[in-house]
């Protein structure tokens, strides 16, 4: 377990889309870790870009909103 790492962050719905949150939306989003300094700079990406830089937006992965848990049907 010591090579696992997990993180959390919360993104106000408004910055970043203007529709009414509902279910089934989808967003284009990528997560990125640098650590160190150049030129040993290391590099973790969620989903690469096959590319020099992170900003392609066409290879993101997509997050899709759903109904909480607790609202779910069973």
């Amino acid at each position: 377990a010591a090579n696992i790492w997990y993180g959390a962050m919360r993104i106000p719905l408004a910055a970043i889309d203007s529709r009414p949150p509902k279910e089934g939306n989808t967003f284009r989003i990528n997560l990125f870790r640098c650590q160190g300094q150049a030129p040993d700079r290391k590099l973790i990406v969620w989903q690469p870009t096959m590319s020099d830089t992170f900003h392609v937006p066409e290879h993101f992965g997509l997050l899709k909103l759903v109904e909480p848990r607790s609202e779910r049907r069973r």
